[in-house]
């Protein structure tokens, strides 16, 4: 596990570790989830990097807009972490990966 502060920490990450999975927080210091997922998206080495966004924007069009810059799944926060685990743990199951224990 990687943790980060700020969206431009989380794009060099993200190049320097190859993740398997990225969770985002739409409201980033120095460049939101959306523009982060967005600039990873434009890359075919990381098209196919499951992608989760984490945010207490709930409505429609920042769904939405989540969707149409790439993510995979969107959770309004406060969550619950096990059901965060058990979305991980059925995209893991889709992409034929070890599930979190």
């Amino acid at each position: 596990i990687i943790q980060v502060s700020n969206g431009r920490d989380a794009l060099i990450a993200i190049q320097k570790n190859n993740p398997d999975l990225l969770l985002l927080d739409a409201m980033m210091p120095g460049m939101d989830g959306f523009e982060v997922c967005k600039r990873i998206r434009m890359s075919k080495k990381y098209a196919n990097l499951p992608v989760i966004m984490l945010t207490a924007l709930e409505q429609k069009q920042n769904i939405i807009k989540g969707y149409e810059v790439g993510v995979d799944d969107y959770i309004s926060k406060p969550f619950d972490s096990a059901v965060l685990l058990a979305r991980l743990n059925a995209l893991f199951r889709r992409l034929q990966v070890e599930p979190i224990r």
